[in-house]
């Protein structure tokens, strides 16, 4: 268990730093974080009525591509 191997500050340093990449990764692909729950970041994307580029098709892939990169950039994660 990661709690048991860091101080307070430590913990939270690591996990504030692991949610950061997984923000930017959210961001760069067109999501907004909704909120925080736990160990959880609820997430969307968000279909255009107006904009017919933007559809529920281009919102499933973006989000779905984006938890692909999020797994390939942030699961090899190293605490410090």
């Amino acid at each position: 268990q990661i709690s048991q191997l860091l101080d307070v500050e430590s913990l939270s340093a690591a996990i504030n730093s692991y949610f950061q990449m997984v923000i930017d990764e959210v961001l760069s692909h067109g999501g907004d974080v909704l909120k925080f729950a736990g160990d959880a970041i609820f997430c969307q994307w968000t279909a255009s009525r107006h904009d017919t580029e933007k559809n529920l098709e281009y919102c499933v892939l973006q989000a779905a591509i984006c938890a692909a990169s999020i797994v390939a950039n942030c699961s090899d994660y190293l605490v410090d």
